[in-house]
């Protein structure tokens, strides 16, 4: 299945994150603050990462027999996969905790 429009709602996550980050750091060095954005973004940006390659994978050409075996498995997956789902649907960037450390100390 090709991306559907994953990209975009990702991006804009970004942009809300990144505006959050700038707003809890006003007097850290700007190496600090994208160092404290790359560690708050890493996790989401990972596990979308990987459930991009996971999709791509699937599209590979299959038996006749497996193909039958996925079509009559697929109510299972997909109620199976319904929380992942409804989890992803209900996400908020306005709710990501942004933990400011030490190391992130503002300038003088």
């Amino acid at each position: 299945m090709p991306p559907q429009g994953e990209s975009t709602g990702l991006a804009i996550e970004d942009a809300v994150l990144f505006a959050r980050v700038l707003e809890c750091t006003p007097q850290t060095s700007v190496e600090a603050t994208f160092q404290l954005y790359e560690k708050t973004r890493r996790p989401r940006i990972d596990t979308a990462y990987k459930e991009a390659v996971a999709r791509w994978e699937n599209v590979k050409d299959r038996s006749w027999f497996f193909q039958k075996v996925i079509e009559w498995m697929m109510w299972v997956y997909l109620w199976h996969k319904m929380a992942d789902f409804e989890a992803s649907m209900s996400y908020d960037v306005r709710k990501e905790e942004i933990v400011i450390e030490p190391e992130f100390e503002p300038l003088p």
